[in-house]
């Protein structure tokens, strides 16, 4: 039984052809510009999207403790006072406050996964696992891993590589490429900006590449943490001798994560400003200096 926020179909951004997408809750980092902070924490949640809200009043009515109420012309949530019963959203008929987090065993997501069958076989797709961290539940995802192989769908996993070597081990022989992350060299900022520091990523993104398995490098850029020239070479550097790395991708920061909604258990976030167009360019040419393919927002430069 794995713990699953979202499940997304026919995506062509989470690696080649159609795929599915597979949410998995929790994360063992907490990055202030996270694109999908509802993943971060492991346990359900209740997000509230007040563009949503019809007014019905229904969920105030269920709410036994305050936690929503009708301020200003619209619903908020006080999260300090909800219990997470989710009664609020099951009587939500407009979707505007949801539970995030399921419980699925792996042939239910299986179920949603082969819908799409012929699309992965006509274009090259297949299932991308994904997060929060996938890691963190290593025993569903292998199971998962293993459910796609014996129906021959292609596979990649998303990762941050923040986990014990032994669980990336275990699922080796049923991935066909992991996307990961490395943010920053530097262990201490690294740690500073997301909660861990960095040695076991960069160690097993070493041992990832002494396998010989297909890999993506991704960095997303945030101003003031990594987007100095600095910082891009010392990660071209590291990653420009791995024989299986397909390309290393730069990518823009994206303040999609400040507009999901408010939730029960809210990450620390924080707005950056988003780069420049041309310094994205300067830092993509400096990364082809050493690397020979260099993509910046899913667009090859060189």
């Amino acid at each position: 039984m794995g713990n699953i926020f979202d499940i997304e179909r026919f995506s062509t951004k989470d690696g080649q052809g159609i795929r599915t997408v597979i949410f998995f809750k929790g994360c063992n980092m907490c990055c202030p510009w996270c694109h999908n902070p509802e993943g971060i924490h492991r346990d359900f949640e209740l997000m509230l999207n007040p563009q949503l809200c019809i007014d019905c009043g229904s969920c105030v009515k269920a709410c036994k403790n305050g936690a929503i109420v009708r301020e200003d012309g619209q619903r908020r949530l006080y999260p300090q006072k909800c219990i997470q019963c989710l009664a609020c959203a099951k009587v939500c008929y407009s979707g505007a406050l949801k539970q995030v987090g399921k419980n699925m065993t792996v042939e239910e997501v299986m179920r949603e996964v082969l819908q799409d069958r012929v699309l992965y076989e006509k274009s090259g797709g297949g299932v991308t696992l994904t997060g929060g961290e996938v890691m963190l539940q290593p025993e569903f995802a292998k199971q998962l891993l293993m459910s796609c192989k014996e129906h021959r769908i292609s596979t990649a996993i998303e990762t941050n590589l923040n986990a014990p070597w032994r669980d990336f081990a275990e699922i080796l022989p049923y991935v066909d490429v992991f996307y990961v992350d490395i943010k920053h060299i530097d262990s201490e900022k690294h740690k500073e900006w997301v909660g861990v520091p960095n040695e076991l990523i960069i160690e097993n993104l070493r041992r990832l590449a002494e396998t010989g398995r297909t890999m993506v490098v991704r960095t997303p850029i945030v101003q003031g943490f990594n987007d100095d020239d600095d910082t891009i070479t010392a990660i071209a550097k590291l990653i420009s001798d791995i024989p299986s790395l397909s390309y290393y991708e730069l990518l823009t920061y994206n303040p999609l994560g400040n507009s999901k909604g408010t939730l029960v258990n809210p990450p620390e976030s924080r707005s950056f400003e988003i780069p420049k167009r041309e310094r994205m360019r300067q830092l993509a040419e400096l990364a082809g200096k050493y690397i020979t393919r260099v993509r910046l927002d899913g667009k090859l430069k060189r």
